[in-house]
């Protein structure tokens, strides 16, 4: 209810009926019993119609009314946060509580706006003396905010599309925009009838049913494509159908003038060469994947080749063997994980666990009992840089459990993966004896490491002994293919 406050009457019950009719109007005392007889049902009256409710007395001056008692639903929501008694009914926002006073009349489903700013729907029924005069009425009181939101919406789509009219179709002196447009418009009376057809939608129905007659015709039976006329009913219409090898767009919407006229808008797109361009994208990716599959099949043959010549060599060879078999094995990983990706991008995680694994249980008889772990950040790159982190991160691994673990039985080997804004970090760390400084000058599988890393990746590897013992190998690299910053400054002469 639209009103000030009234701080004189903020009390509860009959009691603040009472104050409020003796200090804000000029009712009787007969008067003010009558109104409290109806007040007293105001509760029964909120629950059974799960409204709010109020009765109102008028001012003394002016068609204003003051508000002297309330319900609400006790098993339903209240439109109000506060109570209203006391407060100022303004005849502007009220207006069918003052017609109400005024004629001594029924109102019923007027608009009001509350003081909270909601609008709701009011039915008023006038409160009379025992002479017939008007001295207060019954109000209930429905929010509809939801329902005046829609109709805004409505008015404005209907403003839209009343102007969209006027720009396809009342341009003088020259051609329709809807000619120029390259999708086929209909404009439909309320039976489906064509009342008009662009240039587009002329050349589409010709493709299927020539004709020189189309006004008049009905729309579903020039194009059978088309699904009934539900769209008339108001009810927005988007499909796509196929009619042999090719594929349409339909969108459908009814429209009413502002004499309540009812018609339709259809318009019609061919997406027969985009849905072929997916098609063939489909093909192509199915394609790429069973390439990588194959890749990876042939690499893991000649792996094998390999394992079968490593058995003929003596075994002081059989180390380098190994090694290649590892290379090779990790840039099986990649691929292996791309057959089954729909797009060219790898999850690093996945390779790097298949790597570790895969060295682990390669390693030659009785291997030390070496606890793997992948941590740290997702880290997914495209297929060719991942190629690259893969060899780098097999050479690692490989270097530690070649070095680190000779005379341990038993350890610990961390892959840190780590994201830090356009950088990404590999880490590899051990808990073994450490390195020499001549072995990391002279290890053919670190220069590998290094050159991939700088030339390939565009970043920068160090390798360092931990204080608390073993070693971590450190790669940091740009994401992006390419990149002016400059990574950290470590040591490159290491």
């Amino acid at each position: 209810m639209g009103a000030f406050s009234f701080r004189e009457a903020q009390v509860n019950g009959m009691d603040a009926l009472d104050q409020v009719c003796r200090l804000r109007t000029d009712l009787s005392d007969d008067d003010v019993a009558r109104i409290r007889d109806v007040a007293r049902h105001l509760q029964l009256i909120a629950d059974l119609t799960q409204a709010n409710v109020f009765v109102d007395c008028p001012l003394p001056s002016g068609d204003d009314a003051v508000v002297v008692a309330e319900a609400s639903p006790v098993s339903g929501h209240s439109l109000y946060s506060e109570s209203v008694v006391g407060k100022i009914a303004f005849a502007a926002y009220e207006p069918a509580v003052a017609r109400t006073h005024r004629t001594g009349e029924v109102t019923t489903y007027n608009r009001a706006i509350t003081q909270e700013g909601k609008h709701v729907k009011q039915s008023v029924v006038p409160i009379k003396n025992d002479k017939g005069e008007t001295i207060g009425s019954l109000i209930l009181e429905q929010d509809i905010s939801e329902w005046i939101d829609n109709a805004a919406r409505v008015r404005v789509l209907s403003e839209a599309v009343e102007q969209l009219s006027h720009v396809f179709f009342d341009i003088p002196g020259r051609s329709p925009l809807s000619d120029v447009i390259q999708d086929a418009l209909f404009l439909t009376d309320d039976q489906g009838r064509i009342t008009y057809v662009n240039a587009c939608g002329i050349t589409l129905i010709t493709e299927f049913q020539p004709s020189t007659h189309l006004i008049g015709e009905r729309l579903d039976k020039v194009l059978p494509f088309i699904r009934g006329l539900q769209f008339l009913e108001g009810e927005a219409v988007r499909y796509e159908t196929e009619v042999g090898k090719r594929v349409f767009q339909v969108h459908a919407v009814g429209l009413w003038d502002p004499s309540g006229t009812r018609s339709g808008l259809v318009m019609i797109r061919e997406v027969s060469e985009l849905r072929e361009k997916e098609r063939q994208l489909q093909i192509q990716s199915a394609m790429i994947k069973e390439i990588h599959h194959r890749v990876k099949n042939n690499l893991q043959a000649v792996a094998s080749l390999l394992r079968l010549q490593m058995r003929r060599c003596p075994e002081d060879q059989q180390a380098h063997y190994r090694q290649t078999l590892n290379r090779i094995m990790s840039i099986a990983a990649v691929h292996e994980v791309l057959s089954g990706s729909r797009v060219e991008m790898v999850d690093f995680h996945d390779v790097v666990r298949k790597i570790g694994w895969m060295q682990i249980h390669s390693m030659t008889a009785d291997p030390p009992r070496i606890r793997y772990e992948v941590r740290g950040a997702r880290l997914v790159l495209p297929s060719g840089r991942a190629v690259s982190l893969a060899l780098v991160a097999n050479e690692l691994i490989q270097n530690s459990l070649e070095h680190a673990y000779r005379d341990r039985t038993e350890g610990l080997l961390a892959v840190e993966i780590g994201d830090q804004e356009s950088w990404a970090l590999l880490q590899v760390v051990d808990d073994g004896c450490g390195f020499q400084e001549g072995q990391v000058r002279e290890s053919l599988g670190l220069q590998i490491v290094r050159t991939l890393t700088e030339c390939d990746l565009g970043g920068v590897f160090h390798i360092q002994v931990r204080p608390e013992g073993g070693t971590v190998a450190t790669v940091m690299f740009p994401k992006g293919e390419t990149s002016d910053e400059q990574g950290p400054n470590y040591d490159r002469g290491r």
